[in-house]
């Protein structure tokens, strides 16, 4: 079981009834922008709608079965609206974490996503891990690359960053390569809780990694 992190004291408010603090949601605004040495990781906005089509379009030509970005026969344009709407969401509620991956030096170019798709503020303190990168992008330690500053973000202390106990990625079994990603990142797995989980219109199983701030 994940360990559950309190709500810090400043950014709480008193419940008169209870005389208990009342977590504070905070919003995902001004939407962090996370650098690394080769690349920035920022909210996808309405002026990247087309680089960020091509990326889908590329990966839909790969054949690509395991990030269930989209669904069966639907067009790259929709699924980019439908994933700045959930970007969108995300800064306005908190509940999600939804970030574009930009080469620093090519910057117009959209590599890849690299998403908390669930944050969970409760009893458990926790997010959820989801990526995909293009077919050109891979096997150039990107997605690594990336998911760490995410993941170290998620990790950091409120409020600056979002002061999760732990995070999760559910992996398909045959992609060995995300498997490979997660536990060089410390990601333990869970075998005994496993779901089946939507990925292009279809129910998969899917394996759980999990990594907790205690390492």
């Amino acid at each position: 079981m994940d360990h559950a992190r309190p709500t810090p004291p400043n950014l709480g408010r008193a419940d008169p009834a209870a005389g208990l603090p009342v977590e504070v949601f905070a919003h995902d605004t001004p939407g962090t922008r996370l650098d690394t040495d080769r690349l920035i990781i920022r909210p996808a906005t309405p002026a990247d709608a087309g680089a960020f089509e091509a990326a889908i379009d590329a990966l839909i030509t790969s054949g690509d079965g395991t990030s269930g970005v989209n669904l069966p026969g639907e067009q790259a344009r929709h699924i980019v609206k439908r994933q700045l709407d959930l970007t969108a969401k995300g800064l306005r509620t908190g509940g999600a974490l939804r970030r574009a991956i930009f080469d620093r030096d090519h910057q117009h170019e959209v590599l890849g996503a690299c998403n908390l798709i669930t944050i969970e503020r409760g009893l458990e303190w926790y997010a959820e891990l989801a990526f995909w990168l293009t077919p050109n992008a891979r096997g150039k330690g990107i997605a690594r690359e990336a998911c760490a500053a995410v993941i170290g973000h998620a990790f950091d202390d409120l409020p600056r960053g979002l002061g999760v106990a732990s995070v999760r990625g559910y992996v398909q079994p045959d992609n060995s390569r995300a498997k490979n990603l997660l536990a060089g990142l410390g990601f333990a797995h869970m075998p005994e809780a496993g779901e089946h989980k939507d990925t292009g219109g279809h129910q998969r199983p899917h394996d759980l990694w999990l990594r907790t701030i205690a390492g």
